[in-house]
């Protein structure tokens, strides 16, 4: 028997060879040996379906007042006790919990998009416009953002105001106007002030993209910049990006309920995580349930993205991994 039949004979077969696996699903499977991270989005999760769903099962609504009833200790009516008003904490901790994750997910898609389409932008031209839009950032990073964002507020909150006096003066109308206006102002004002690392960490990882031999492959073929930066830039830039957001979310969580603890963010009679710490604060020695709830819940939250972060770090780079 020759040498070529007998390599024939001892080769595998195509079944017998082992399958590759992506490097999605090979982030998975780390990403699953991270207990704290499963932990962390499962209760991230859990607390996105109770606050999305839940109130729609409760009998008492965020913003059903019983003044009776007013400071109420927790006890089998009151689950989580009521605030100076007699309304159900445990009602509103919910309906604040939606508002705070609407608040959290709308300003990180406006960040997202602000800041991975400049920093994509910028990182693939290079050269002097790659100089002039990071000296922008630079520039912009100066500038005391929560200040701005109070600033920003307060003027809103004022026209706010004042379209809602004269539709109801003038038009005769009967609309809570200024209630949605500091709403999705909020959105916007959040999510245009935390796009800047964004757009750093997507510039440097676009340098080092167009460097590749598929980006240089694309230009020889003659595709379109914006082809190029669409197709092929954003899509292999998203492990960092989906990393990054995950830290993203609990820090706007975290400037949404400093605003609303200040007074300029979500506003009566809405509810939000941050005005409920507000309120327990305002009522901490007389009613320690109206701080105690909410902040728990809160921080509680806060550390289970963050672990989720860390988590998605790990899977998606493995060498920043741990293991």
């Amino acid at each position: 028997m020759d040498n070529a039949s007998v390599n024939a004979d001892t080769l595998p077969s195509p079944d017998q060879l082992e399958k590759g696996q992506s490097l999605w699903l090979d982030a998975w499977h780390r990403l699953y040996k991270n207990k704290m991270a499963l932990a962390g989005a499962m209760f991230i999760g859990s607390m996105v379906l109770l606050c999305f769903i839940g109130p729609f099962f409760l009998e008492k609504s965020y913003s059903d007042q019983d003044l009776s009833q007013a400071l109420k200790a927790p006890s089998a009516e009151y689950w989580l006790g009521t605030d100076h008003l007699g309304r159900d904490q445990f009602s509103r901790i919910l309906f604040g919990g939606r508002i705070s994750f609407l608040v959290a997910l709308a300003a990180t898609i406006v960040s997202l998009f602000i800041g991975v389409l400049y920093g994509t932008v910028s990182g693939y031209l290079g050269g002097k416009i790659d100089v002039l839009m990071m000296r922008i950032i630079d520039t912009l990073y100066a500038l005391p953002f929560t200040i701005f964002v109070i600033l920003l507020m307060v003027f809103a909150k004022d026209l706010g105001d004042s379209v809602e006096t004269w539709l109801r003066e003038g038009l005769g109308w009967d609309t809570d106007i200024a209630l949605q206006w500091n709403l999705f102002l909020l959105f916007g004002a959040i999510g245009v002030v935390e796009w800047l690392t964004m757009a750093r960490i997507v510039r440097g990882q676009v340098l080092n993209l167009r460097r590749q031999e598929f980006i240089e492959a694309c230009q020889s073929l003659g595709l379109s910049t914006r082809r190029i930066i669409v197709r092929h830039m954003i899509p292999n830039v998203l492990g960092p990006v989906i990393v990054y957001t995950t830290l993203t979310i609990p820090a706007i969580m975290l400037l949404e309920a400093f605003l609303s603890f200040l007074g300029l963010g979500v506003q009566p009679p809405m509810s939000s995580w941050g005005l409920l710490i507000k309120d327990g604060a305002e009522q901490m020695e007389e009613s320690s349930w109206m701080l105690l709830y909410p902040g728990v819940i809160f921080a509680l939250t806060l550390f289970s993205l963050n672990f989720l972060g860390d988590g998605l770090r790990d899977a998606l780079d493995p060498k920043t991994s741990k293991d």
